[in-house]
């Protein structure tokens, strides 16, 4: 990995009530890494192959945890969502992937007081 230019893909979220007692609303930030010059074939095979076998259009946006509203939860069951996230897993595996997240529970200041926010 040393001396290669990698790309991070990241995505942020915001939950006001934590479904766990004692716990507030919380903020996360999380992706994936892929090395510059693996990106555009994972891309291409991701869409060719992963998206398109299961009729998912290109324009559709491809979440983990889709919202209510979108083509993957209105076209797609559960169970075929989760055979959507295994081929899109067993593929990224081939491509030195790495995942990194964070998350921060909004009420608490964490590292020596300062304040984590939805605007940060």
């Amino acid at each position: 990995m040393t001396g290669h230019t990698r790309l991070l893909f990241l995505d942020d979220s915001k939950q006001d009530n934590a479904p766990r007692d004692g716990v507030n609303g919380l903020v996360a930030i999380g992706g994936i890494s892929v090395a510059a010059d693996k990106a555009n074939e994972l891309h291409k095979i991701l869409n060719d192959e992963c998206l398109s076998k299961f009729g998912i259009p290109s324009d559709a946006p491809f979440k983990w945890s889709p919202p209510k509203d979108s083509w993957l939860r209105t076209n797609l069951s559960s169970s075929d969502r989760g055979e959507v996230l295994k081929h899109v897993l067993l593929t990224a595996q081939e491509f030195d992937l790495f995942a990194v997240a964070a998350l921060c529970e909004i009420s608490l200041p964490p590292f020596g007081g300062v304040t984590c926010s939805p605007e940060m």
